[in-house]
């Protein structure tokens, strides 16, 4: 209904405008692709690990300036690699990630940077305050009916005990609490529920996503 659709419309205006805000003071993407044309072949040559990570960087940077409220399985597949390859890079401490891809369907849908941004909870509220043995394990397979995704880390868990988990009002990123909202409207149109839960089972704190088989945003 007209509701709904202004709903989901907000919350496209929400994603967008949160991602997008840590960019303004940057360059514009079509000029940072024409840069990193001009020096690749030098950088290429002089320091190829380097390049790698920037085109990675300009990889993830670029995903968020994507116009819908989905995109594919593979899309996101590199992009949470990326994500987890920088922070790995760049992390005073080492730390392992596992990404176990269990799907055959690389087309299916999936809300705006879900696995990118349940990465980014894991780093920065489990693994970065851990400093040692970190872990990350990210695992999504097809069970009967349902799509399964599970994003783990072995951090402390306290997030878990904070008022709002899902949302980090210093943070420009997109909280669990936007994805539980965009499931609570568009299962308004299906008769099977998606659902997304956050737990602490063990040492794991574990965000799980159930998506029905066939399930529709729209």
């Amino acid at each position: 209904d007209l509701e709904d659709a202004n709903h989901l419309l907000q919350l496209k205006q929400s994603l967008n405008e949160m991602e997008l805000s840590n960019l303004n003071n940057q360059l514009n993407p079509h000029e940072i692709k024409n840069l990193i044309t001009s020096f690749a072949p030098d950088m290429i040559r002089r320091a190829p690990e380097a390049y790698k990570k920037m085109i990675k960087l300009f990889n993830v940077t670029r995903a968020s300036l994507n116009n819908s409220l989905t995109e594919s399985l593979a899309e996101q597949l590199k992009q949470v690699q990326d994500y987890l390859e920088l922070q790995q890079s760049i992390s005073p401490y080492p730390w392992d990630f596992e990404l176990i891809d269990q799907m055959e369907d690389k087309d299916l849908e999936l809300p705006r940077l879900l696995l990118k941004n349940l990465a980014e909870n894991a780093v920065k509220h489990g693994i970065r305050p851990k400093k040692e043995n970190g872990a990350i394990k990210i695992t999504i397979e097809r069970n009967p009916n349902y799509y399964q995704i599970e994003v783990r880390d072995n951090g402390n868990g306290n997030r878990l005990l904070e008022k709002d988990t899902a949302i980090d009002h210093s943070s420009t990123k997109i909280g669990l609490n936007s994805y539980q909202r965009f499931f609570y409207l568009t299962n308004k149109h299906n008769e099977k529920h998606a659902a997304l839960s956050l737990d602490r089972i063990g040492s794991w704190t574990i965000a799980k996503i159930l998506i029905p088989i066939n399930y529709h945003y729209k």
